[in-house]
């Protein structure tokens, strides 16, 4: 029993006992043992049975609490716990019919005063006597009084004990008391009675109880998280691991979102995870060091956690990729533990509980599932974590009552999956399944206290058990498979026959097409069917976009909410370079120069400890050169010279600008502030001197930052292991970027090694990247570009130079950057067609080249334990933008989007974007911008610019392909102050409805589809049809050239806006008064109300008149852009 409890300094009553529980709770034990010694006594009674069982004609009772100790759960503790609230030790405590006697140290009788005359339960008049211990005559003075006490309460000499193992001055007057020789005492066992008192729970334990439960619940949901994260990504667990993270719970609460303390929780037994065929559902087993097997596995899962000593329980079992006889088996289980659960309702005995499951078991389909049956339902549970006398199991008569608390738990144990055993799964043949709640008694149905899930969770990870049953299905599913085989996918029977059908369509619809050497050709109706089918085709593309990005939607909250309960909406990074930090520079005056130690009248400059030591009022103050803003220094003739010294300190507010303050400032806002030192010298020697010793250490200490920054920014890489000279593949005639040291560059070569890379340029300067370092591998071949690139996108910076960086990129120049147009061409080389077709071979070289080292290089890395791969970029998908400062082509990836011949080199991985954003998307505009948002919300935003409206399709299509959420708005947004918010407010921005401010603004978002047409009719077209094209382009107010689409005010505020208008304000205000008012007004009033009046007018007929030149531009525009059928847009 945990002692966490117990007061440390019961002097100063730095524990309080609650005098009103102690006594209600003292008087239903009292008042049950008098209620059995009355009922025994009575003679008309004899042959009836007792209704207050298991004192076993205790004439007193005995309860004894030893010394601390490690041996286990006591239940004379839980009396103390449940009295006291904590356990009183080295305590013997004696009950009797009118008196409690306590035998007690001097410290725990001081504490228990506050006890004595507090008995104001007038059904039960109990007094309290306090005994202190002496320990001078080995407590010979105690005893003999506590068995004079015992002697003269039990006539029959029977005494009520509890007997368990104890140490110290408990055991002691155990062992006294039955060595007596003159009074030989009867000891009675009263646990099945202690049972009966405290299995009722009062308001207090019950609302204890339910929050340990919410917790335990919590946590079970942390672990389902966890445990498909380990799933998803593929990842290798240990039971263990995943059990000790559980535990961590404990002692940060907040990660799962409870506001509990951790020094009031513990665990009933460490959380136990089973899986891979070995299973004991009982709480006495230990988790492993196997690690989680999920490949068509079973995961068993059972925690139970305290909190002030109250017990909790849950257990739950995942199936991974389930056969049909198992999720039949769970479904039985799940109608078991329904049924069971039924029958425990007020005055209903346990075993009744018990046989209703098993009769359950047996008018099932599966009715041989009864030999697997546990061997009981569950138990009672409170201070106890299995009290033994209330377990639901067979032959146990006693009854549950409203308000007790039960674990009540179903499970088939040992179970044998016979599909699975027939395809050699052996690990994942054998299972057990279990199902466990706390839950609470009523006069109806049973409170679940502990809430979670029960039904069946099918996890799939390969989809091929049961397939016999995939070949039923739904006609929905029926329609969707013939879809994708018209697409080119699928291999059904009637794969064919849609294919030559969507061929016969394809040819009869290019009929309808002009020709390619006709862009001009006159439009007739057919062709105006075709550009009709195109944008229906272009329809249910934007619906099944749609449609996917509404689960992305979904995927995003619940990983904002994961990241919540990670990190506790904590993203600020605590190390930040601008966070204050207050320098040391001497810890006491006896630290100063020797030069200073007598308070010298003299400025200097300390460059060992970068400080500047004043002389103020003959004290030498020391000044780090971190607090030192700027200085300054200026010679008047005849007046001396003067050194300035401005200090870091708050700025003046002037206005009702809000002023960015200083982050020593918000370090120390009670603190005062120099602001400036001026000193004056006639000579000024020594003034010029510190002057240029200042200027120097500040130049160190600016030098000292920055290499401190580089050094947490770069990662120490392992040792490249070198491959013997006749397996290492060099590439040779290279060039790298970043360049390395000095302004010539020259070429150098590449080598492969047992794992990683080495380039070594004409200087025989090396660069290592080494394959466990490397997050992306690119093979960009020559392709209407300059140069075959082989680059490198790593995990973590490494140093080039004197400068980190996360990308190493070689490559080979096929194409001349410049060509010099004065130089003369060759003989019988008419139009330079000799030297283009040089120019091909040496590209379709070159690209061989790079590709035969790259597949060497990636079959040499697998040899030795590493997965290399190299993504080609799809030239197809060609789109044009400004990622960095230059505008450049990017390419998409299988996972990236990628600018190669960009400096320094751009690349994006799909799988770190949180959300992808496209800003300015309007009509009025040719092109875009894109703000890709990471899942590393410590990450500013990347923003490409200017990219062409074209491609607005292309790159959703990819997007969409990638599984990644995108959002379209009209304007720019300010990231910076966004991010700043979401980071320090995460929890906030979660309840606000996380990134919906951003897809409010898309065209294509509805609010669970529930948008419907002026005639009442479901606009579904409308609500899944996105940005529309230029062909469907109908201009409204909204697209007209408006102020708000080349305003600077961003919508990073959306949580909640607080910008108003005063005009309209007081315009409001004075048109709610009534008319009847207005004759009492002065006229200086009304000509105000009038000038504002006035002036509304003015706005409104400037908009309408504004509205209908804007209209008028717009159709100008849509006629003189529409696209030809010569020009349609690329597709990804």
């Amino acid at each position: 029993m945990s002692t966490d409890q117990q007061p440390k300094d019961v002097d100063s009553n730095a524990y309080e006992i609650n005098t009103q529980r102690f006594w209600q709770r003292a008087g239903l034990l009292h008042g049950h043992w008098l209620r059995h010694l009355d009922f025994a006594s009575n003679k008309s009674t004899a042959n009836r049975t007792n209704p207050y069982p298991g004192w076993n004609g205790s004439e007193c009772i005995l309860i004894l609490c030893g010394k601390s100790d490690d041996a286990g759960y006591k239940r004379n503790n839980s009396i103390h716990i449940w009295l006291f609230g904590y356990e009183l030790l080295s305590t013997i405590m004696i009950i009797t019919r009118k008196e409690i006697y306590i035998c007690a140290g001097s410290k725990t009788t001081q504490t228990l005063q506050q006890l004595v005359g507090s008995n104001s339960n007038e059904s039960s008049p109990l007094g309290l006597r306090l005994i202190t211990k002496n320990k001078s005559d080995g407590y010979e003075a105690n005893f003999k009084e506590l068995i004079s006490i015992l002697q003269r309460e039990c006539k029959a000499l029977r005494v009520g004990l509890i007997k368990e193992e104890m140490k110290g001055f408990a055991e002691k007057f155990q062992s006294h008391l039955e060595s007596q020789t003159a009074a030989k005492f009867t000891i009675c066992p009263f646990g099945e009675a202690l049972s009966d008192v405290m299995m009722f729970k009062d308001k207090y334990e019950t609302a204890t109880i339910r929050k340990v439960s919410e917790l335990t619940s919590l946590a079970l949901k942390h672990f389902q998280k966890e445990m498909e994260r380990v799933i998803e990504k593929g990842r290798s667990r240990t039971h263990s691991q995943l059990s000790s993270e559980l535990l961590q719970i404990l002692e940060n609460p907040k990660m799962i979102k409870s506001n509990l303390k951790p020094e009031n929780l513990d665990v009933c037994y460490d959380p136990i995870i089973q899986s891979g065929g070995k299973y004991k559902l009982k709480p006495s087993a230990e988790c492993d060091a196997d690690a989680l097997h999920y490949e068509y596995g079973t995961i068993v899962i059972m925690m139970g956690f305290r909190l002030r000593d109250y017990c909790c329980n849950i257990a739950r079992t995942f199936l991974i990729d389930a056969s049909k006889q198992q999720k039949e088996i769970y479904n039985i289980l799940v109608t078991v533990f329904k049924k069971g659960l039924l029958m425990l309702r007020d005055n209903t005995e346990l075993h009744k509980v018990y046989e209703k499951c098993v009769q359950t078991i047996e008018k099932s389909k599966q009715p041989n599932l009864k030999q697997h049956f546990l061997k009981s339902c569950g138990w009672g549970i409170g201070l106890e974590f299995r009290d033994k006398n209330y377990i639901i199991k067979k032959n146990n008569k006693r009854q549950c009552k409203s308000g007790m608390i039960f674990n009540f738990q179903v499970g088939f144990e040992n179970l044998v999956d016979a599909d699975k055993q027939k395809r050699g799964l052996d690990k994942a043949s054998k299972y057990s399944i279990i199902i466990a709640d706390t839950v609470m008694v009523t006069d109806d149905q049973p409170e679940f206290l502990t809430k979670f899930n029960r039904k069946l969770l099918e996890y799939e990870l390969n989809g091929d058990m049961d397939s016999g049953e995939k070949q039923k299905r739904s006609p929905k599913h029926n329609k969707e498979k013939d879809r994708d085989n018209d697409d080119g996918h699928g291999d059904s029977p009637n794969h064919n026959r849609n294919k030559k059908k969507s061929k016969d369509s394809r040819a009869l619809d290019d009929a309808y097409l002009p020709a390619e050497d006709a862009p001009t050709r006159r439009v007739t109706r057919q062709s105006n069917r075709k550009s009709a089918q195109e944008q229906k085709q272009q329809l249910e593309q934007r619906k099944e976009r749609a449609k996917k990005q509404d689960k992305l939607r979904e995927e995003r909250k619940r990983r904002l909410e994961e990241l919540l309960s990670e990190t506790g909406g904590n993203l600020v990074d605590e190390e930040n370079e601008n966070k204050w930090t207050d320098p040391e520079i001497f810890k006491e005056s006896s630290d100063l120069p020797p030069t200073h130690k007598n308070g010298q009248n003299k400025l200097f400059v300390d460059l060992h400890n970068e400080c500047l030591i004043c002389p103020i009022m003959d004290h030498c103050v020391p000044f780090h050169i971190k607090c030192i803003k700027n200085f300054s220094i200026s010679s008047l003739p005849g007046d001396g010279t003067y050194l300035r010294i401005n200090f870091i300190c708050p700025q003046s507010i002037n206005s009702s600008r809000q002023v960015k303050q200083p982050a020593l400032y918000e370090k120390h806002r009670d603190s005062h502030f120099v602001k400036e030192l001026t000193y004056r010298n006639d000579n000024g020697e020594n003034l010029q001197f510190c002057y240029q010793k200042l200027k120097e250490l500040q130049k160190q200490f600016k030098t000292n930052k920055k290499n401190k920054m580089l050094n947490v920014q770069v990662t120490k890489q392992d040792r490249l292991q070198r491959a013997p000279a006749n397996r290492v593949l060099t590439l040779k005639d290279l060039s790298v970027k970043p360049s390395l040291a000095g302004r010539k560059r020259g070429t150098g070569r590449i080598e492969t090694h047992i794992n990683g890379f080495k380039y070594v340029d004409h200087k025989r300067n090396e660069v290592y990247v080494l394959f466990n370092n490397i997050k992306n591998a690119f093979l960009q071949k020559s392709k209407n570009t300059t140069a075959v690139i082989i680059h490198f996108h790593l995990k973590n910076p490494i140093l080039i130079g004197k400068k980190p960086s996360a990308h190493v990129q070689v490559y080979r120049d096929v194409i001349e950057r410049f060509e010099e147009l004065g130089r003369g061409r060759r003989r019988y080389d008419y139009d330079g067609m000799r030297a283009e077709q040089e120019e091909q071979k040496r590209i379709k070289k070159t690209n061989q080249q790079f590709k035969m080292f790259c597949d060497k290089s990636k079959q040499m890395a697998l040899e030795h334990g590493f997965n290399l791969e190299f993504d080609k970029p799809n030239f197809d998908l060609t789109m044009n933008g400004v990622p960095n400062k230059q505008s450049t082509d990017m390419y998409p990836t299988e996972n990236c989007l990628i600018a190669l011949d960009d400096s320094p080199a751009f690349v994006i991985d799909m799988r770190d974007v949180e959300i992808a954003h496209f800003e300015r998307v309007s009509y009025s505009l040719r092109n875009f911008d894109l703000v890709f948002v990471f899942k590393d919300f410590t990450q500013e935003p990347h923003r490409i610019t200017t990219i062409p409206r074209e491609y607005l399709d292309t790159l959703q299509d990819f997007l969409n392909w990638k599984n990644v959420l995108y959002s379209t708005g009209k304007i720019n947004l300010d990231w910076k102050t966004l991010m700043g918010k979401i980071r320090t407010n995460l929890e906030g921005f979660i309840n606000s409805g996380g990134w919906d401010f951003l897809l409010q603004q898309d065209d294509g978002y509805t609010n669970n589809h529930n948008r419907s047409s002026p005639n009442g009719d479901d606009d579904d077209d409308v609500a899944m049809k996105g940005p529309p094209s230029e062909d469907e382009y109908v201009p409204d107010d909204s697209d007209a050239y408006s102020d708000e689409d080349f305003s600077d005010d961003d919508d990073d505020d959306d949580y909640e806006s607080d910008e108003y208008s005063d005009e309209d304000d007081d315009l409001n205000a004075a048109y709610e008064d009534d008319d009847d008012d207005e004759e009492g007004l002065d006229w200086d009033e009304l000509d105000r109300r009038a000038a504002l009046e006035d002036k509304k007018a003015a706005q409104r007929e400037a908009e309408t008149s504004r509205n209908t030149r804007m209209n008028t531009r717009n159709q100008q525009y849509r006629a003189d852009n529409r696209m030809s059928n010569s020009n349609k847009r690329r597709r990804y």
